[in-house]
């Protein structure tokens, strides 16, 4: 924690601060979130990255991919 603190590194692995970035990045890549949808399961790797580098790297994956994929599951509910 303190080398985090020294190097000015945040970690965002809260929900709440990630949701914004994961309903951007599903807003901003229609395709790959139809192709998600459709079955193509291999695209959620994609959009990981693609949160990951909107946090700038600070977040922590297996939560930005739990976000997707409840996101995700509401899309597929909503269509």
């Amino acid at each position: 924690e303190e080398l985090l603190a020294r190097h000015d590194v945040k970690v965002q692995g809260s929900a709440d601060d990630l949701r914004p970035l994961v309903r951007e990045v599903l807003d901003a890549n229609p395709g790959p979130v139809a192709q998600y949808l459709a079955g193509k399961t291999q695209t959620l790797g994609f959009l990981t990255g693609m949160v990951m580098k909107r946090s700038g790297g600070q977040a922590v994956p297996q939560v930005v991919q739990q976000l997707l994929l409840e996101a995700l599951a509401e899309r597929a509910q909503g269509s």
